[in-house]
């Protein structure tokens, strides 16, 4: 009973090590998402940032006015962020042990790093819908809601990561109808919302095309220069186990899959940002594959073991890359701009 305890404790304490201390969580350009919250307080957009087309998190200016509370809106950020996280690690409780090298892998580096920016949302949505159609008994409401949250937050991305699942899993076409539903009642409620608050910013494909930024040729090279460390950030912990699995089953429903995140990653400057999204539904057939001894066949069992604890341990003893715009990181670019325990410190000696 104490040790089954402990068990179930343990990928909270590693998640939380790799988020407080090893990556140290940052929000991007905070006095920004504070003054775009503060517009939702207000129910009026003055902003054009092309971001508010992924409203989630500024809806907490509806719920409470940040006004100039710049120390409360890092911490709410970053707590809502962590709460998330917690989510994610009971949701992937069905990969058990295996479940450690999924919080290894680059999307936790990117969630910690991008706060403000829905990944943990997308993240969390996606285990839910790689759940759901792994079953027999598929539950539409659960599916329509999920899709529904996902469509909300980032409908661009939410189109492929569902595409992937879908090529991955194949569901049935009598399963498609919450999806499709979902998906656009997403969609809808967005774009009510944003017109509600008179947003008239920039769109995602207008931010794309415009011909003063050079996007297109921006995105390309950041993936062309650096496509080996984007694909090492995306996957972290689970880079070897990619390969071998990659090399023993040929799985051409993953290559797909990885050629489809690869090719929308192009398109997008937060180049290993994308790539380590997108890649989650690939990352969670990854494990459920080695978890229901698909592998065993292949490798020996202490070989995997090998893979597992290189994987666990990648945070700790490599780099933290990141490719963004056709610049490769190692720490937060955000780094600077926030930092969860200055604005913690902040807070208490007011009351102190």
């Amino acid at each position: 009973m104490k040790n089954n305890f402990y068990s179930k404790l343990l990928p909270y304490l590693y998640s939380s090590l790799l988020y407080f201390i090893i990556y140290t969580p940052s929000i991007v350009a905070p006095l920004n998402k504070l003054s775009i919250t503060n517009q939702f307080s207000q129910l009026n957009i003055s902003s054009i940032d092309f971001h508010i087309n992924s409203p989630t998190l500024y809806l907490l200016g509806i719920i409470y006015e940040f006004e100039g509370k710049v120390d409360l809106f890092n911490i709410v950020l970053i707590l809502i962020n962590f709460i998330f996280i917690i989510f994610i690690i009971k949701a992937i409780e069905f990969l058990d042990i295996y479940q450690y090298l999924f919080l290894a892998s680059g999307w936790f580096l990117t969630s910690s790093w991008w706060i403000g920016y829905v990944d943990s949302i997308l993240v969390f949505c996606t285990i839910i819908l790689f759940k759901q159609t792994n079953k027999e008994d598929k539950n539409s409401a659960i599916l329509f809601f999920t899709v529904f949250l996902l469509s909300f937050s980032h409908y661009v991305l939410a189109f492929f990561i569902i595409l992937i699942l879908i090529i991955l899993q194949t569901p049935n076409l009598k399963d498609f109808f919450p999806f499709i539903a979902g998906y656009l009642t997403g969609i809808i409620i967005n774009k009510l919302l944003l017109n509600f608050l008179n947003f008239d910013g920039v769109s995602r494909i207008s931010y794309l095309i415009d011909p003063n930024r050079n996007i297109f040729e921006r995105t390309v090279e950041s993936i062309s220069n650096n496509f080996f460390v984007v694909i090492f950030s995306a996957f972290m912990g689970m880079f070897f186990l990619l390969f071998i699995h990659s090399y023993n089953l040929q799985n051409i429903r993953i290559f797909t899959s990885l050629a489809i995140a690869i090719f929308v990653t192009s398109l997008s400057l937060d180049t290993t940002r994308i790539m380590s999204v997108l890649v989650v539904p690939v990352l969670l057939k990854l494990l459920s594959d080695i978890s229901q001894e698909t592998l065993d066949n292949k490798i020996n069992i202490k070989y995997q073991h090998l893979i597992m604890f290189i994987g666990v341990l990648t945070p700790f003893i490599f780099p933290n890359y990141h490719v963004w715009d056709n610049v490769v990181y190692t720490v937060s670019p955000f780094s600077e701009d926030s930092s969860f325990f200055t604005s913690l410190i902040n807070i208490l000696n007011k009351f102190f």
